[in-house]
Parts: structure tokens; sequence; C-alpha cells
């Protein structure tokens, strides 16, 4: 057995009380196939903070909520910033270039904006959620042009209530996908214009937006859309529907042409 034969079994059986035993069979193969030749893979508490834990994998400690559901687990272990910038990338039509100024929506621990770091110019991390953003505080600290912003971007300048979810991925304005919220606080929400301002930024080259269903609030407030590039995760979060369609044709309306792969629309500026 190899090092990580705990925890894929550990992790397949959280697959297996979720999804059932087909899709735990699964994981536990390709696990098994994928992680073999892989350092051990070390869950431990955090040191300080007691909603946190560290996850330590090939030498890379990542701070991340203590609820972590089990697929944010194996991205880690599989190469979590190769992940997302597969994620958010269309290779020749849409994905962060050197020097740019980048605005990582929804940073979550801050996986996107870490693996921009070494690319980008700057990068602008925005996580709304108390526990996440301390997870990202922790994360993006080796990353000097990345900036966190404790705020959820919105339509409007105001403040809104913010739901804490029981998995914390689905922490957000709407409701969580599954269960109910287990917290409800109130945050500040502000428009992409309000914050390319209070950074000194006039316009970002790249945009990654995820925002929990709430992706056309965003996009139609002040500066929503002033990018050459951007990527919106249109997962099926709000109401079960997701918003591809309208995303997409708000896009073309204002000067992007556009695809779409798996669940992310980009678009780029055809000007």
């Amino acid at each position: 057995m190899g090092p990580n034969a705990g925890l894929s079994n550990a992790i397949g059986m959280q697959i297996n009380e979720k999804l059932g035993s087909e899709k735990a069979s699964e994981f536990i193969e390709f696990a098994a196939s994928r992680w073999a030749d892989h350092h051990p893979f070390l869950i431990q508490p955090h040191d300080l903070d007691a909603r946190l834990k560290t996850v330590v994998f090939n030498e890379l400690t990542w701070t991340i909520p203590r609820n972590t559901y089990w697929s944010h687990l194996h991205r880690m272990a599989l190469g979590y910033h190769a992940f997302m910038l597969r994620k958010y990338s269309l290779p020749g039509f849409c994905e962060v270039k050197e020097g740019d100024t980048v605005l990582d929506c929804g940073s979550f621990i801050g996986g996107f904006a870490s693996a921009c770091a070494g690319r980008a110019d700057r990068v602008i991390a925005v996580e709304p959620s108390p526990v996440n953003s301390a997870a990202a505080a922790a994360n993006l600290a080796r990353s000097s042009n990345v900036t966190l912003a404790r705020c959820a971007l919105w339509n409007a300048c105001t403040v809104l209530p913010f739901h804490i979810s029981e998995t914390a991925i689905d922490d957000g304005i709407l409701d969580p996908d599954h269960g109910a919220p287990v917290e409800t606080v109130e945050v500040e929400a502000i428009t992409i214009a309000e914050l390319a301002r209070r950074h000194g930024i006039d316009r970002f080259d790249f945009m990654k937006v995820e925002a929990e269903g709430v992706e056309l609030e965003i996009l139609t407030g002040e500066g929503g859309l002033d990018c050459d590039r951007i990527a919106i995760d249109c997962a099926p979060e709000r109401g079960g529907a997701s918003p591809d369609a309208e995303v997409m044709a708000l896009l073309n309306a204002h000067g992007f042409e556009t695809q779409k792969r798996g669940i992310v629309v980009f678009g780029r500026r055809t000007g």
C-alpha cells in the first residue's frame, strides 16, 4: 500500500456517504494510480485557530477551513495550483499573461491567486467568508504581489447578509447548495470599480469570478466588465440553474467573444 492509501480510503468513505459506492470505488481506484509515488499527505490541526487545519503535501503547507469537503483535499494532493489554472484558463483564448493585473473574486483559500502570483504583476484576491479568508490570509502570505480584500463583490456598495455553509465551499450571499446555513453574518459588499479605486488600479487585465450564484450581480455593477479577459464560474448555484446563457449574452453585448468549457464561461475583448 502507498503512503496515501489511508487517506484515499477515508475520502472514499466520505464519497460513499454522499454520492454512493460506485463513485467511491472510482475515486479509490483513481487515487491508487495517481498517488502511488507521492509523498504522504499530512492533515493536522491549526496551531492558532480552531476553525482551521493545515494540509502538508510535497513540502507545501496549505491552511484550510476545518470542515473543508473531500473534493478540495484530493485536488490539493493532485496539484492545487495546476488544477486552478486549468479550470480558469482556455489556452490560446483566455488566460493569465505575464505582467497582468488579476482579480480573483471568490478566492476561497487563495488557490487561484497564489497560482497566478508567479506570472502576474499584481493580484487582488477577494474573499468575504470569515473562515475562508483567514485561511487565504495564511496561504497568500508567501506571495508578496497578492493582496487579500475581505469583502464581497456586488452591484452596489452596501452591507449584505452572508451565509456560512456546512462545508465552507458553499459560503455565499445566496443559501448554500446543500443543507441550511450554520450561521449568517453581515459583510461589506462593493463593486469591482470601488475595489479597483481602493487599491489604486486603473483596470484589471484578467478577472476570475466565482461567487456562488451571484455572478450576474457582480458583472452588472460598476466596473464589472472593465477587463480584457474574464473567466466566470457558471455552476448551477442560482436556484439550481446555471446563468451561463445570460452571462454569455452580457459579455457578447459588451464587446467580448465567448467560449464555454465545462461550467466556466470565458470571454476576451475583440477590439
